[in-house]
Parts: structure tokens; C-alpha cells; sequence
């Protein structure tokens, strides 16, 4: 995962090249249910909180992070949201006291996925909602990609797995190695692990650029023409406590 020396080019660098479209469309889906008091989960520096702001001014917003010192740059950046270090899988919140979790491409990283999903179930009230983004493990681009992947983990020595390489292009680590517990879900799985939550609503979209020879197409353009959901790169999932 990020060191924590690299908060502050992770915020320089990767929330506006990759994650501002997600926090975008995210903050969005959270707005239209009007909650008075969030909880968001992996928060990194804040793209997430500082859009959740900006459409709720007077939401009760508080941002979450295990690295302080993505919680630093974040508190720096959004003042307004209140701030902590905290374990997803121990939340130090209690019970029936948020209306709603949300969590942008942070549960990918969480050792123990279910103990996470049991913690936002238990701080929720009644009727609260948990919105969050996971990587598709059914993608077209992971299905494509794995048996080439496949063919030159074991043609080329060294190479990494496909699991190993595709942890890597996603997350990987200033020193050139994949985060330890990034994982991608099915939606079957991702379903699973809600049990108990009601209305579970599981969408696919993909938010990557498209390469057409020397121009592109954004994820921010993508979004809007509905091209994204061709992929499914991204599961969202939206359930009821």
C-alpha cells in the first residue's frame, strides 16, 4: 500500500489523473439520498469528502483513513469534515450513529472484507445506506488480459502472476510491489458478503480512458456518454441497513 511519505504525491498526482471523475459520480449517488451524518471509509487525502462537501454543506461529514498520514493532508484539505485515523474492520463509532457509509475503491484493501461490511452495517442506522466502489473481478479487461498475462508468467522468468501483475497495475507501491490485500469481487461475491443488508443494488461501470491513436476518451466523457458500463471495470453497490 502507499507509504506514508507518499501522501502527498499521491494527492498531487493520482486524484486528478485518476480518482476525481469516481468522486464525482460518488458524491452524486451519496447527495441524492440527503444524509445528515457520513461516515467515509479509506478516505486517502479527501477527493471523495472535499466533493460530498461541496453538495452537502451542511452534512455532518467524517472522513476515515488507517494512514495518518493520508489523514493529515486530508484534514489539511477538507478543514470542514472532521477527521481519524481508524480501522475499517474497528470502527470507533457507535452503534446507530451514521445515516450513511461510503467508500470510494477502499474495500480492496481491507484484510478482512466481511469484518469491514459488519462495521458499517453496525454504525448505520436503521434504514441508513452503504455506498462503495470495488474492482470488477469479471471485467472485459481482466478476462482478456489474464490468459496473456497467464502465458507470460510462464514463459518469462520472473514474471509476475496474473493476480500479481494486475495487483501491481492497479496499487502498486512506490518500491515496485503489489499492495498485499488489494483483491477484486464478483458481483455474486460482493452480494454475499451484504447478506443481511437490504435493497443491495450492485451496478458495473468502468471509468478508464480509451486510447483512439493520438487522442483519447476521458473517464469524466465516458461517464457522461454511458460508454463506461461496456467494461464494468468497477462494481458500485448500494445496500440498506
Amino acid at each position: 500500500m502507499w507509504a506514508e511519505d507518499m501522501s502527498a504525491a499521491y494527492d498531487e498526482y493520482l486524484v486528478p489523473a485518476v480518482f476525481r471523475p469516481y468522486a464525482d459520480d460518488l458524491a452524486s449517488r451519496v447527495a441524492r439520498h440527503r444524509p445528515g451524518v457520513v461516515l467515509e471509509l479509506a478516505a486517502g487525502t479527501g477527493v471523495l469528502t472535499q466533493t460530498m462537501r461541496a453538495r452537502l454543506p451542511g452534512t455532518r461529514i467524517t472522513a476515515t483513513d488507517l494512514n495518518l498520514a493520508m489523514v493529515e493532508v486530508g484534514s489539511a484539505k477538507v478543514p470542514s469534515a472532521t477527521w481519524r485515523q481508524a480501522d475499517a474492520v474497528q470502527l470507533p463509532f457507535g452503534d446507530a450513529s451514521v445515516d450513511l457509509v461510503a467508500c470510494q475503491f477502499g474495500v480492496m484493501f481491507f484484510p478482512d472484507r466481511a469484518a469491514a461490511y459488519a462495521e458499517a452495517r453496525r454504525v448505520l442506522r436503521p434504514g441508513g445506506e452503504l455506498l462503495l466502489m470495488v474492482y470488477n473481478r469479471h471485467s472485459a479487461r481482466r478476462v482478456l488480459l489474464w490468459p496473456v498475462l497467464a502465458a507470460r508468467h510462464r514463459l518469462v522468468a520472473g514474471a509476475r502472476t496474473p493476480e500479481e501483475w494486475l495487483r501491481y497495475a492497479n496499487d502498486g507501491t512506490a518500491e515496485g510491489e503489489p499492495a498485499p490485500y488489494t483483491d477484486f469481487v464478483s458481483p455474486a461475491e460482493l452480494r454475499g458478503m451484504l447478506y443481511g443488508m437490504q435493497d443491495v443494488r450492485i451496478e458495473r461501470r468502468s471509468i478508464d480512458r480509451v486510447p483512439l491513436g493520438r487522442w483519447e476518451i476521458s473517464r469524466a466523457r465516458l461517464m457522461k456518454l454511458g460508454l463506461d458500463r461496456l467494461v464494468g471495470l468497477d462494481l458500485y453497490a448500494t445496500a440498506r441497513a
